[in-house]
């Protein structure tokens, strides 16, 4: 047990396997690292996060796009 405390995230410690979380502080000698470290993390899976919805949206759009395109075609065609 870390600083004498007998409790975890889901209650007091029965005894037997610690289980639940593990919290660590940030390092009282550097605070802002957890901040900076947190945001780079986030940063990085909503960046990723955005560039998948665009362009799952992009390919939506080009094939309603293309759809549109021959449907008219098509139509075209069939009147004469």
């Amino acid at each position: 047990m870390r600083n004498g405390n007998k409790s975890s995230a889901f209650g007091p410690d029965r005894g037997g396997t610690r289980r639940g979380l593990d919290v660590r502080g940030p390092d009282p000698a550097r605070p802002g690292l957890v901040t900076t470290d947190l945001a780079l993390d986030r940063l990085w899976n909503r960046t990723v996060t955005l560039l998948v919805i665009a362009g799952a949206l992009a390919a939506i759009i080009v094939a309603a796009l293309a759809a549109m395109v021959r449907n008219r075609r098509a139509g075209a065609e069939a009147m004469g």
